[in-house]
């Protein structure tokens, strides 16, 4: 097999002030085709060809700092539809994966982001995304028939992420040498799926975390708490139904040495 494609990138910039951009990009992409694995099955032809995948791209936002660069933002909405989609299925007992052309899919969104400085020493970071991302055609085999999967939404793909941290460093001498650092952070996931049939859901969870310590030039020490709430959520899962939770509440410690 062989493969090969034009990928531009076209875009036009506007820069409204000297702190403000507006832009309008857009991008064709490329992922290229392959042979699926070999199977034990004598009924099943190896090494099949499978095409590549091409996306088109567009996206448009804003970029900016405000208030002496204490406030940085950026917003983009994007849209993208992609054709021949690249879809692993896992076949056992063989635990291989095979890779198929199914048909197409689009996604469109908005992601934001915002940084701030209130007060020296305290940065606060927001950000996050809405993202709706489904398949327009697709047709897959499965038990022996064909199956169509027309609507579904794409896996691993949440429809919502939010992400807020606060950070707030002290300086502990006159020279800077030593600092103390608090740390938290709140994340959001939205309800995504993991197979492509969406029978395996994980519906919105949200994740809190903590982090204090002393850092200086040569040693860091800080101790940390991850997943302080407890939530019990999948992490990952397949399409054979075997799923893997997030890790549950962890306390812990880090020394780090910089030589």
């Amino acid at each position: 097999t062989s493969y090969s494609a034009v990928s531009p990138k076209i875009g036009i910039q506007y820069n409204r002030t000297e702190n403000s951009i507006y832009y309008l990009t857009y991008n064709r992409g490329f992922r290229t085709g392959g042979l699926t694995s070999i199977s034990s099955d004598p009924s099943s032809i190896p090494l099949i060809a499978y095409k590549p995948e091409y996306s088109n791209t567009f996206e448009a936002g804003i970029k900016g700092e405000e208030l002496n660069k204490r406030i940085k933002f950026a917003v983009a909405v994007f849209y993208s539809r992609v054709s021949d989609i690249q879809v692993p299925s896992l076949i056992l007992p063989d635990a291989i994966t095979v890779v198929k052309n199914a048909g197409k899919l689009e996604s469109k969104g908005l992601e934001y982001e915002i940084a701030a400085i209130p007060v020296n020493g305290l940065t606060i970071n927001y950000s996050g995304g809405l993202t709706d991302s489904k398949y327009l055609t697709f047709t897959t085999g499965q038990n022996g028939a064909v199956v169509d999967l027309a609507g579904k939404k794409q896996i691993f793909t949440p429809v919502l992420t939010n992400l807020l941290t606060m950070q707030f460093q002290h300086k502990l001498d006159k020279k800077g040498k030593a600092s103390l650092v608090l740390r938290g952070e709140y994340k959001i996931m939205g309800r995504q799926y993991f197979d492509i049939a969406n029978t395996i859901e994980q519906k919105m969870y949200r994740l809190l975390n903590y982090k204090a310590g002393v850092q200086t030039k040569n040693l860091d020490v800080f101790v940390w708490i991850r997943n302080a709430g407890n939530t019990k959520y999948i992490d990952y899962a397949y399409d054979f139904g075997a799923a893997h939770l997030g890790n549950p509440k962890v306390v812990g410690a880090t020394v780090s040495v910089k030589l």
